[in-house]
């Protein structure tokens, strides 16, 4: 094959995989119920549920959705699951693989976040969700692997709780929050012996938090263990 014979065929198969793509995007529709409450919301929150359809009834889809703030790109402070702090940052990205003709939930369009880097409260904040690419997957290709569960694991600190103490990290309550969009989160808090148990285990539903105990002293959370995502029933593990 000629140099020019063999970069027109790279220029076939390139416009073959754009066009597919563009077909993909286009069978990938975005909707957001008026009536589905995101768990751990109450109804005067409006975080409802976002769901994404794959319209082909053929093909399966695998799709890259983008997750933002309202307003765009903001970043807060959180504690991951080692209590380390960190810088929690938008917009994300995750990658869905969508079933031939099915439909299924992809976030809320709200999420739990600390209102400043030494809070006394939380704030909603408007999450907009955006389709950011989209391609066929051969229905024989094998799951991708499973996410890392950690990774979603975060803590809010709440202050302006006089009965916690002072001590290595900000007096104040400590939220666990699941920073995965459709997918609940368990856990089991590995606390510091106190007049609590040493382990509880947590449920907490997609984008959504749980009290956890006093940031320091006796009964204070020192890690998380046993950290597992629990996806919706079929739907698959993602990368």
């Amino acid at each position: 094959m000629t140099g020019w014979s063999l970069l027109i065929t790279l220029i076939v198969a390139f416009a073959g995989i754009d066009r597919a793509n563009a077909q993909a995007i286009n069978d990938i529709q975005i909707v957001v119920s008026s009536t589905d409450i995101c768990d751990g919301y109450v109804p005067s929150q409006q975080s409802f549920v976002v769901y994404a359809r794959n319209k082909n009834s053929a093909r399966p889809i695998s799709a890259t959705f983008q997750y933002d703030s309202n307003p765009a790109s903001q970043s807060f402070q959180l504690y991951d699951a080692s209590l380390l702090p960190y810088t929690d940052r938008f917009p994300k990205s995750l990658v869905i693989r969508i079933s031939a003709g099915a439909t299924v939930p992809i976030g809320c369009t709200y999420n739990y976040r600390p209102t400043s880097p030494t809070p006394v409260t939380f704030t909603l904040v408007p999450i907009v969700i955006t389709l950011a690419g989209a391609a066929y997957v051969n229905p024989s290709q094998p799951n991708p692997p499973p996410e890392d569960a950690r990774a979603f694991a975060a803590f809010v600190l709440q202050g302006g709780f006089s009965a916690c103490p002072s001590g290595g990290k900000p007096p104040g309550l400590f939220y666990l929050l699941n920073l995965h969009p459709y997918a609940r989160l368990t856990a089991t808090i590995i606390f510091i012996q106190g007049s609590v148990p040493a382990q509880i285990g947590n449920d907490v539903p997609p984008f959504s938090l749980q009290r956890v105990g006093c940031s320091n002293g006796n009964g204070s959370p020192s890690t998380v263990a046993n950290v597992e995502l629990v996806y919706p029933p079929g739907q698959k593990k993602q990368p």
